[in-house]
């Protein structure tokens, strides 16, 4: 049974925070850790899987993902070139009294208050970039510097997209979160192939009914709904990076019947696919 791997990163205590330059190779397994961690997208593009979230990423692009978020970066292609620069922390960096204070209480509300996914924009995007790419690996106060403007940017709420629905895994038990993910893990392995209910189902151990009444109790959706997102995100990528035809797209993400896609599509993108790639193919 599959399930989001609990990571122990390599965190010194002498350390306040672990800073990383990932070149090429993302973490390939759905994944989370207690650290929560500033990513910006150096070079690279494809797909974040966060709690019940299903995105885009691109080059230039700056999350924060909180503590104990399930998440993913999947590349668009294996072979693509990848870079970026990630910030590990958590309330005990800088010590638990430089929490407490109050020119930082508004960052720590939230962070605490939003258990989930920051897209950062704007110019604040552009300025979390600039300081993450001027990290330096090796130990420097510099670094302690930095840090401290990274967090600067989290004082209010502007230029902040908080992306991820995931806020449900908060409150969940530590097995109830296993089980979560067990289900996302499968369904981003699985979404191009015809999935049976009862299959997912019985990767948790539960019923065709007490799965769907599980799976609506923790997202507030039905299944059925979340794959059709997953399912739609892969097509619309396919829609913008190449020519091919909308049939074949349609199958090649999971679809059976492309009318039922067309229908789909509509109703998620509120356009058709031919429209959609129009108006990408003019934006870019």
């Amino acid at each position: 049974m599959k399930k989001a791997l609990n990571l122990q990163l390599p965190f010194a205590n002498e350390h306040a925070f672990r800073f990383t330059k990932i070149i090429n190779v993302f973490f390939p397994k759905y994944h989370q850790h207690k650290e929560i961690q500033f990513t910006h997208i150096e070079i690279g593009s494809g797909y974040l899987q966060a709690g019940d979230f299903t995105g885009r990423y691109n080059a230039g692009d700056v999350f924060l993902i909180n503590s104990f978020v399930p998440h993913i970066f999947k590349p668009d292609n294996e072979e693509q070139q990848q870079k970026s620069y990630n910030v590990y922390f958590s309330f005990n960096s800088l010590g638990i009294e430089f929490w407490q204070l109050s020119e930082v209480s508004p960052i720590r509300q939230i962070l605490e208050q939003n258990n989930s996914v920051i897209k950062i924009l704007g110019s604040k995007q552009t300025q979390a970039a600039l300081i993450l790419k001027s990290f330096k690996e090796e130990i420097s106060l510099h670094n302690i510097t930095l840090f401290t403007k990274l967090l600067a940017l989290l004082e209010n709420k502007a230029d902040l997209e908080f992306i991820s629905g995931s806020a449900y895994l908060a409150g969940l038990q530590h097995h109830e979160k296993e089980r979560m993910s067990t289900i996302i893990q499968y369904s981003l392995d699985h979404y191009h192939e015809q999935i049976a209910i009862k299959d997912v189902a019985a990767e948790i151990g539960l019923s065709i009914t007490s799965f769907c009444r599980y799976f609506k109790l923790q997202t507030g959706k039905t299944y059925l709904h979340f794959l059709h997102e997953l399912r739609i995100h892969h097509a619309c990528k396919i829609l913008i990076d190449s020519n091919t035809k909308i049939e074949q797209i349609a199958y090649a993400t999971g679809f059976t019947q492309l009318s039922h896609f067309n229908k789909l599509f509509k109703q998620y993108k509120k356009v058709s696919p031919g429209v959609y790639r129009q108006k990408q193919s003019i934006v870019s």
